[in-house]
């Protein structure tokens, strides 16, 4: 899933207020209640125009009872502003701000082939110093590569793969042949 500026903007204000309180591994427990819940049928509930706001937060109240006042107040800010869209995005981002702030960063390894689990290794180890904490790699096939590879971390792009390099090839003989 993408995170939204919705999405970052809320789940910065449910990090930050979690971490003010001194409440960030309770509040990290009721977002995985949350993503959870979310998985079920509250979703549709939650985003059906047919139900009156007034039951969606009384469900949402019965539901999340056992969470603290401050995250269940939060929950009933975001439903009441027509945001429950964003529900899922927002925990996501809560999510991987509590991931960077303990120095855990996720990203996407693709390669053309699957790789051996040892070359895989070397190349988070290679990476995560420069990111700047441990990452922790999802892999992906994508046989359209041709060879090599690509990481996606931290919003960053690192390219190793052999389309990218042909494509680069073609650019520059491409360029030559204008030039000549």
């Amino acid at each position: 899933m993408s995170v939204t500026g919705i999405d970052r903007s809320y789940g910065r204000a449910l990090y930050e207020t979690a971490v003010e309180a001194g409440e960030l591994e309770q509040r990290l427990l009721e977002v995985q209640a949350l993503r959870s819940a979310l998985d079920t049928e509250l979703d549709s509930l939650l985003l059906s125009p047919k139900v009156p706001l007034a039951t969606r937060l009384t469900v949402l109240s019965e539901v999340f009872s056992g969470t603290s006042p401050q995250f269940l107040r939060f929950l009933t800010l975001v439903v009441s502003k027509g945001r429950a869209a964003w529900l899922k995005g927002i925990a996501e981002d809560f999510v991987l701000r509590h991931e960077r702030g303990r120095g855990i960063l996720r990203g996407q390894l693709e390669s053309a082939i699957v790789l051996d689990p040892a070359l895989e290794e070397e190349i988070r180890s290679a990476l995560s110093g420069p990111l700047g904490g441990t990452l922790e790699l999802s892999r992906k096939v994508r046989p359209d590569l041709l060879g090599g590879f690509t990481v996606r971390a931290d919003g960053r792009l690192l390219d190793a793969s052999l389309k990218a390099r042909l494509e680069a090839l073609r650019r520059h003989l491409k360029a030559a042949r204008a030039s000549a």
